[in-house]
């Protein structure tokens, strides 16, 4: 499912690179940042996608692979916030940073308090940008909006988490059961195979 999800934003990066060779006056600033910005976006994907390729191939690097995945999703997360900045401060809405933000919060099963401060961190940081980017106030309604925004957001992620967890726990339980003697609680031969291949991988 990752690397799905990072294949579809390749692919919607490249769109995006073809689309502005094609109509963007670079003669503009702000349309020179937002090229950059998506080249720099499609070089990081690729990266990614690369080396969560090479990582799952050595099961005894999984960590390193979460560790890999976490931390693009934390850059997307960030780049969508300064490409929303960008938007709003001339008259547009945040719908890029709303986007990655709910995305990944369905993709990824984080501990919901993670989660949740590092959605309120970044909208912070999102609006830091856009004022700092000379932006004007914004209505009261558009904090409230946004503020609900992000409130449903964590709750699906709690939502999220709890049915992974559940799911987790119950393929433990099964697992164990199918591994151990029902009369004897001895480990049976299905246990020694795995326990075997283990060692083997261990070589």
């Amino acid at each position: 499912v990752y690397e799905a999800f990072l294949l579809l934003i390749s692919i919607l990066e490249i769109f995006m690179i073809f689309y502005a060779c094609l109509t963007f006056d670079f003669t503009e600033k702000r349309r020179v940042v937002y090229y950059a910005a998506y080249v720099i976006l499609l070089a990081l994907t690729l990266i990614s996608i690369t080396i969560n390729r090479v990582l799952m191939k050595k099961k005894l690097r999984q960590r390193l692979a979460l560790a890999n995945v976490i931390t693009y999703q934390i850059g997307l997360v960030i780049w969508s916030a300064i490409i929303s900045a960008m938007d709003m401060t001339h008259g547009g809405y945040p719908v890029t940073y709303m986007t990655i933000i709910a995305a990944v919060g369905v993709l990824m099963p984080f501990q919901p308090i993670f989660y949740g401060l590092f959605a309120i961190l970044s909208s912070v940081f999102l609006f830091v940008l856009f004022y700092s980017a000379g932006g004007s106030s914004l209505p009261l309604t558009f904090f409230l909006n946004h503020f609900i925004f992000i409130l449903v957001a964590i709750a699906v992620q709690i939502r999220n988490y709890l049915a992974t967890k559940d799911q987790y726990l119950l393929n433990y339980r099964l697992e164990k059961q199918a591994s151990i003697d029902g009369l004897t609680r001895v480990s049976n031969r299905r246990a020694l195979d795995a326990y075997m291949a283990k060692l083997v991988s261990e070589e």
